[in-house]
């Protein structure tokens, strides 16, 4: 897996650290497990093409996989565009 497969979106754009970018990479890993596409989230991606759909403001796919429907909030929630509007880590 690439570490850009990971990073959240203000990891490419303010660079900053926070609990808010821990949130969005557990969304990602939430949705690893939930899919069986472990370690390869965007397998079809070249990193350069990861950083431009996360810098376009898109996330990983959750309605065409059968989440429950607490689990597609959440992973909606940990992927918001706004870092101070994920969830924080207390409460996931």
């Amino acid at each position: 897996m690439s570490p850009d497969e990971l990073l959240s979106t203000e990891d490419y754009t303010s660079f900053e650290i926070s609990s808010k970018a821990d949130v969005w990479s557990f969304g990602v890993f939430l949705w690893e497990i939930g899919t069986g596409k472990l370690l390869r989230p965007y397998s079809n991606m070249s990193d350069a093409q990861v950083v431009a759909v996360l810098r376009a403001g898109k996330t990983l796919a959750v309605d065409s996989h059968g989440f429950h429907p607490t689990i597609r909030a959440l992973l909606q929630r940990c992927w918001r565009t706004e870092p101070s509007s994920r969830s924080a880590p207390p409460t996931i």
